[in-house]
């Protein structure tokens, strides 16, 4: 690989990172100050029991989630992160090939001594960087907002960074699976209707096979993305590497697949 591609990527886009970055970080020090006492929290707390618990299990909580400062980030932040930074994995797996082909710009990549896969592989990695950059800032916002808590932390360093790194896997998966659904249906508007549809279905999924909570919605409920997340957990529990390589190996799986498809296919003109 020359490079030249994943730097120009980056050069165009690194923007985008710095704003999307700093969005989470402002949203990261939201939980912290939810709550400025003990009082407040046992106050949320007691409102949330007032709730039914199949109700609250399809939004991920349970007796626990507002009974710490961990369990409240969990849920108000790491609980909808994966949801929301994979609007940002959408974008960027169109950019991988689809938008570039609409707009006529991919024709003169290509015209360049450059080989196809090289094209795909330069522009996942410069965005899978753009992604780690955005949740780099986003964590930087977690240490501050802790630091303005009035209330004790229990939550050590590495367990956010755990909280940050438990994101990558599905967020990269998706931008993945945008890219692939791209080169297959060759129209952007087509392969954003899919890539939103599969986060979004997804996502309910997940929260209605919560909500049933038996054997046969859980099961059904592996299909979904959200359902090997557990974000809202992740500041108690820590890293399940199992999970992280399952969806790690399913993204490279759909990378390669985007690969092969493009190699094969026509540019449009």
């Amino acid at each position: 690989m020359t490079g030249t591609i994943f730097v120009e990527t980056l050069r165009r886009s690194w923007r985008q990172m710095i704003y999307w970055g700093l969005g989470f970080a402002i949203y990261a020090i939201y939980p912290f100050l939810m709550v400025p006492n003990e009082a407040s929290l046992e106050t949320l707390k007691d409102i949330t029991d007032g709730f039914n618990p199949e109700f609250l299990a399809a939004f991920g909580i349970d007796s626990t989630s507002f009974s710490s400062v961990a369990g409240l980030v969990g849920y108000s932040f790491f609980g909808y992160l994966l949801l929301m930074i994979s609007i940002f994995s959408v974008i960027a797996g169109l950019n991988i090939s689809a938008n570039e082909e609409d707009n006529g710009i991919m024709d003169m990549v290509l015209s360049l001594p450059v080989k196809r896969w090289q094209v795909i592989v330069e522009k996942l990695f410069a965005y899978i960087v753009m992604l780690i950059g955005i949740l780099a800032i986003a964590f930087m916002g977690l240490m501050f907002g802790s630091s303005l808590s009035q209330i004790e932390v229990d939550i050590t360093t590495t367990r956010f960074l755990e909280g940050i790194v438990n994101v990558i896997p599905g967020a990269v998966l998706v931008m993945c699976f945008t890219a692939f659904i791209g080169v297959l249906v060759r129209q952007r508007s087509l392969a954003t209707a899919i890539a939103g549809s599969f986060v979004v279905i997804s996502y309910l999924v997940d929260g209605i096979g919560r909500a049933a909570n038996n054997d046969t919605a859980d099961t059904i409920r592996q299909i979904s993305i959200f359902a090997h997340y557990n974000g809202t957990k992740i500041l108690e529990t820590g890293l399940t590497w199992g999970t992280v390589i399952m969806l790690s190996v399913i993204a490279g799986v759909l990378a390669v697949g985007t690969i092969e498809l493009f190699k094969r296919r026509d540019i449009a003109v």
